[in-house]
């Protein structure tokens, strides 16, 4: 194609060069006009337009792209297409309509997110996980034009807005020329942008850029490294304007507000102990040591990267405070002195005088790492804010030698000291303190305090409660970027999931315990108090560590003025333990009985009563545990394990204390209670194997446990699963959900007919299939041996809601294992591109060639595909989430009743969809992860409902090796955590009739 490209900066250069590589002729260039830069204001052309003329390609600078000259050229060079790399300003219609194919912009996220100028900055400003580069049709709103493709990029702990943008602006040049070439071959379907998911990018100024010290120290560091290299983070230091570059989080250091006895010295260099050098610093106050600087926040300090004074060159920030008149390592920031707005604290010497006392301090040898006195280094002491009882400030144990209280220096020992921190008389026969020159040489430096497991579980309750993270996703990458690992990393994991179980159970305690209703609790303290509920009611944290450390992480989210209240509030919890609470805060089960399951369980009333619609009949029966040898019912122990670790099987106890007015020992429970307990379950983490590859046995390291009703399942006993989903020979997936698609897989279809009219293809159920009731050697039928693999040879298998990719993945092994071919389609692009590298990963995997897959970006209600053409279509729809609750607790208190009609819609929308995808009589399996009659019988029985061509198959007879799997609904298969270890899969299979 003939092209003319449009970019400014030096994010555009890789593009340009992919286009003057590519099969395609760029006629001519578009750049903004030349622009004064440097102090001498010299006019400088840009990055693009400097790059074109090494090319020989002819440059247009338009002041304006609605100018009649430019208007003019742009239809005399008559360009097929006009691609786009962050030109910079808007294009008029008038432009748009000149090129046949319209102009096609390369934008650095995965549309809609970050629609506008700042679209990296802004990815890392809010401290996202991923973004990626698009690629669509530019129309009048800003970047909302039906998008050709996407990409995505991880982004890392470290990234700045620059190093980002390097990466991308690379594979997006990729990207776009490869856009291009579809456009011309016609293999390309534009698709327009979803309407949630809108967010907007503006351009960031320096008041943008200006660093608030108050904030958390993670959002200091997001702000300075979105802001790096433009428009460059700054702060204000002794009135004029010092320019940061990024910082790194003190690891261990003591959060700001947190009281402590004292202040230590520097700690050595050599040593590399980053937390005793930070010390407890309020917001903007800096701390110097040899070789580092640190800056309070407003909760962990941290050490100043490279930094830029005015006039001058950029520099280490040791180099910087070095020049600095009268500062020595070990100075600090005065509490007294007065910071400049939003800035830095000045630097105050070391040693001399104490704010407000006229006489010296003394010397200080600080410690070594070897426990020997080191050379004297000067160090400032300043007075400690230490809370005192009847006038009397008592001094707490130092970690790391020395303290300090005003200009007075004394040995580690507690003892009493006088308000101002002056040196009290000795009184005889009493151990007085001792004078600061008789001081006890410095015990060796500690090493740092390893990351809080209990901030890191705040961390993720903040992220879910504020921007609906989801915490399966989020606490790992916080974990790893923590350095978290072993108990600690079991804590905090414990505490994440256990607070968001038990939120309900907790709340209703908390409402007991506090005098202020909790819906007027600023949100950090209320998750401070769950959290240290959690540990007080179902772990075995003592409660006085439970106590000390949730006010501790109370003070240093919230502010010290909280302290009191979280204090009182919890050891009011700490009186009883959960069943005694449980107790008082339940309703009667007599009287109410789905309130007091709500409550003893943690769950939404109306979770319960959906919940109790699903199970029918069943709801109040005796639960017994599918295929238990005895067919005994399982126990209810008297509460949940010290642990915080319940684990409900299949045959087993269920969590939880006994009803109110049992005595707490053993007890039935009914089918009701055992689904509700079963939500509070940790899961094991099930993997599936590749249908087309290695078999499981191949695959199943030592001491995993083969899946119980998929020839490919198997769930792993402990450790990590990434070195089996590395090689694509395995994928983590609930069991549930591979046996959804295994049942579409096995269901009949009628057979195609062809011109003349013989049937082809598969036979119809009662001459091909035997499959009730057979099973293999191991007690399960062999799902993929009973076929007549000849017959499926040709057909098209479509999965309509694709991502993230877990059943396209089984799908196509499934489908090439019998020479069909699959589509797979999704909405998002980013979504549809972790579909294609999941079924590219899996097919290195496989043991043989396999049939070709596609992967579209696609609306499923509105298909891109002709209607009648596939043999088989999955549709698993978006849906509540209600039925893996396991593994996301938090999407009971995220939805609500009001939710449903909405969801319903679109779910009615798909299944229509599905139905007119499939030629007549092919099957669609409808699908959700959740029981809830609203999304699955109700949406089931309003479509077939609409057209007589719409057979109900018998989804449990395909299903029939699963035991206790037809649903209330009969005709459909409803899998259950408590009967079957699985999350709570709702399928239904339907065939479309041959009129």
């Amino acid at each position: 194609m003939r092209l003319v490209f449009a970019g400014t900066p030096a994010a555009a250069l890789p593009t340009l060069r992919a286009l003057a590589a590519s099969r395609h002729t760029v006629a001519a260039v578009v750049t903004r006009p030349d622009a004064p830069v440097g102090r001498g204001r010299r006019m400088e052309r840009s990055p693009v337009a400097e790059l074109a003329e090494e090319l020989g390609i002819e440059t247009l600078k338009p002041v304006r792209p609605n100018e009649g000259w430019f208007l003019d050229k742009l239809r005399d060079i008559a360009p097929d297409c006009c691609p786009v790399t962050a030109y910079g300003a808007l294009l008029p219609q008038a432009a748009l309509d000149i090129p046949a194919y319209g102009w096609v912009n390369l934008h650095f996220s995965v549309l809609p997110a970050w629609r506008g100028a700042a679209p990296v900055q802004h990815a890392i400003l809010r401290g996202d996980d991923i973004t990626g580069a698009s690629t669509f049709l530019i129309v009048r709103e800003l970047d909302a034009g039906p998008v050709f493709g996407t990409l995505t990029e991880p982004i890392g702990a470290a990234d700045t807005s620059g190093d980002l943008l390097g990466r991308l602006a690379i594979s997006g040049a990729r990207l776009l020329v490869d856009t291009l070439d579809a456009i011309e071959d016609g293999t390309v379907r534009a698709v327009q942008q979803p309407a949630d998911g809108i967010s907007f990018a503006p351009k960031l100024t320096p008041a943008d850029a200006r660093v608030d010290w108050k904030l958390p120290a993670h959002l200091i560091d997001r702000q300075i490294r979105a802001c790096t290299p433009d428009p460059g983070a700054w702060t204000e230091f002794d009135g004029g304007r010092l320019k940061l570059w990024p910082v790194t989080l003190a690891a261990g250091a003591a959060p700001a507000g947190a009281q402590r006895a004292g202040r230590t010295t520097a700690g050595s260099a050599a040593g590399g102990h980053a937390a005793p050098l930070a010390g407890n610093l309020a917001p903007g106050e800096l701390r110097v040591d040899r070789n580092a600087v640190y800056a309070g926040t407003g909760t962990i300090p941290v050490r100043l990267g490279d930094v830029q004074p005015p006039g001058k060159r950029r520099m280490p920030a040791a180099d910087w405070a070095r020049g600095i008149h009268g500062i020595s390592p070990g100075g600090a920031t005065p509490p007294g002195t007065s910071p400049s707005t939003g800035g830095l604290r000045g630097v105050s010497p070391g040693g001399g005088d104490p704010p407000g006392h006229g006489r010296a301090s003394p010397p200080v040898t600080p410690p070594r790492e070897d426990g020997a006195e080191g050379a004297p280094t000067p160090a400032l002491w300043l007075r400690l804010r230490i809370g005192g009882c009847g006038g009397r400030q008592r001094i707490a144990r130092a970690a790391w030698g020395v303290v300090a209280v005003g200009w007075y220096l004394g040995p580690m020992e507690g003892g009493a000291m006088p308000q101002e921190g002056r040196p009290r008389a000795k009184s005889p026969g009493r151990r007085g303190a001792r004078g600061a020159h008789n001081a006890p040489a410095a015990r060796p430096a500690k090493p740092p305090r390893r990351a809080d497991p209990r901030r890191t579980a705040y961390d993720v309750l903040a992220a879910v409660h504020e921007r609906e993270a989801y915490a399966n996703l989020l606490l790992p990458r916080l974990l790893a970027e923590r350095g978290l690992a072993g108990r600690d990393a079991a804590l905090a994991t414990e505490l994440t999931y256990g607070t968001l179980r038990g939120q309900g159970s907790y709340d209703a305690v908390l409402a007991a315990c506090s005098d202020r209703p909790l819906e007027k609790l600023d949100p950090p303290v209320l998750l401070v108090l769950r959290l240290g509920t959690h540990q007080l009611l179902s772990t075995r944290v003592g409660a006085h560590a439970a106590v000390a450390t949730s006010v501790d992480l109370a003070k240093s989210v919230a502010g010290p003025r909280v302290s009191g209240y979280v204090n009182a509030v919890l050891r009011r919890v700490a009186t009883r333990d959960l069943e005694a609470w449980l107790a008082i805060v339940a309703p009667s089960s007599a009287t109410d009985p789905d309130g007091h399951l709500a409550i003893r369980y943690s769950h939404p009333r109306w979770v319960v009563d959906a919940y109790r619609a699903a199970l029918g009949d069943a709801a109040d029966a005796p639960f017994t545990a599918p295929g238990s040898p005895d067919g005994r019912t399982p126990r209810a122990p008297a509460g949940h394990p010290p642990d915080g670790q319940a684990a409900v099987e299949a045959v087993g106890a269920i969590p939880g204390p006994p009803a109110v007015g049992e005595e707490p020992a053993a007890r039935d429970v009914t089918e009701l209670e055992a689904a509700l307990a079963a939500g509070n379950a940790r899961p094991k983490v099930t993997l599936a194997t590749f249908p087309a590859g290695p078999d499981r046995d191949q695959v199943m390291p030592e001491g995993a446990e083969a899946g119980r009703w998929s020839r490919y399942a198997f769930t792993l006993a402990s450790g990590d699963p990434a070195p089996l989903t590395a090689g694509g020979r395995a994928a983590v997936q609930d069991e549930g959900s591979q046996l959804a698609a295994i049942a579409l897989s096995l269901a009949p279809v009628a057979p195609r007919r062809n011109g003349t009219g013989d049937e082809t293809g598969e036979r119809d159920e009662a001459g091909q299939r035997d499959e009730a009731g057979q099973r293999d050697q191991a007690g399960q039928r062999d799902e993929a041996g009973q076929r007549d693999e000849a017959g499926a040879a040709g057909e098209y298998w479509l999965d309509l809601c694709a991502g993230p990719g877990g059943k396209s993945r089984l799908l196509y092994g499934l489908a090439a294992g019998r020479g069909a071919r699959l589509v797979a389609a999704e909405l998002h692009p980013h979504r549809a591109a972790l579909v294609r590298d999941a079924l590219s990963a899996a097919s290195t995997a496989a043991s043989g060639p396999l049939p070709g897959f596609a992967v579209l970006a696609a609306d499923g209600t509105r298909p891109a595909w002709p209607a009648g053409g596939f043999d088989r279509v999955l549709a698993d729809v978006p849906c509540s989430g209600l039925g893996a609750l396991r593994r996301r607790p938090e999407a009971r208190w995220r939805k609500s009743p009001a939710d449903l009609p909405a969801l319903a819609g679109l779910q009615r929308d798909l299944l229509s969809s599905a139905l007119a995808a499939v030629r007549p009589g092919g099957v669609v399996a409808y699908v959700t992860c959740s029981p809830v009659p609203q999304e699955t019988t109700d949406v089931v029985a309003a479509v077939a409902g609409e057209g007589s061509d719409v057979i109900i198959l018998d989804t449990a007879a395909v299903l029939s090796w699963v035991p206790g799997v037809r649903s209330s609904g009969s005709q459909f298969a409803q899998l259950w955590p408590h009967r079957h270890r699985t999350d709570a899969i709702f399928v239904a299979l339907l065939r479309r009739g041959e009129q």
